[in-house]
């Protein structure tokens, strides 16, 4: 698991220059990172209604993993950029790709944010996987040093500061609110008179740095 922790913990959302790496291209692609391109156009259109595409570039960063992480087996990790785009823009990106061998193929892939402008804030980063209602599995990072948590909703990169609450822990933005209690957690819009549930999570996974 140290290997992947260590993995997960370089991987965050931020801008790169225009002449970052070339887009991924069938012809020189290996195997597995033509995979993880599948992998993440399936995941897009699953989870970001406004997805039009994602472009993974090549060459990636191989790391050999041959270890189980809970009950799936990850023969190798791959990271690198990607150019992800959707309705509201074309944004570069990092991203994470856990690939189970030739039989399974891709089983993993995240874009997991941070602070643009202090990346050195990634190492107070805990990574929570939670499983919801109505999205799925969603992803929620927790930076103890910004006091803040990060996330992408409906196809919107998301960060919500920490407030104080009665109970559990209240975070919230402009027009969301995350408040967890233990192994459970609830999404709220913020409206102009009152808070809308809607959706309800409970904590699946969490990895630290």
């Amino acid at each position: 698991m140290k290997k992947l922790i260590a993995a997960l913990s370089l991987v965050w959302l931020f801008t790169l220059p225009a002449h970052a790496a070339p887009a991924l291209q069938a012809e020189t692609a290996s195997p597995g990172e033509q995979d993880c391109q599948r992998y993440a156009s399936a995941v897009g259109k699953q989870h970001d209604p406004d997805f039009i595409r994602v472009t993974l570039d090549v060459p990636m960063d191989v790391d050999r993993y041959d270890d189980s992480v809970g009950r799936q087996r990850v023969a190798t990790i791959y990271k690198g950029t990607a150019l992800y785009e959707s309705k509201p823009g074309a944004r570069r990106v990092q991203f994470i790709c856990l690939h189970s061998g030739e039989r399974n193929g891709a089983v993993f892939l995240d874009y997991l944010p941070v602070s643009v402008e202090n990346p050195d804030l990634t190492r107070h980063n805990q990574y929570e996987s939670w499983g919801c209602r109505r999205q799925g599995r969603f992803q929620v990072t927790y930076n103890s040093v910004a006091d803040k948590v990060y996330f992408r909703h409906d196809g919107r990169d998301e960060a919500l500061d920490h407030v104080v609450s009665a109970s559990g822990a209240r975070y919230q933005n402009a027009h969301l609110v995350w408040w967890g209690k233990g192994s459970t957690a609830a999404l709220y819009r913020r409206e102009s008179s009152r808070e809308r549930q809607v959706d309800v999570c409970r904590l699946q996974g969490v990895t630290r740095p």
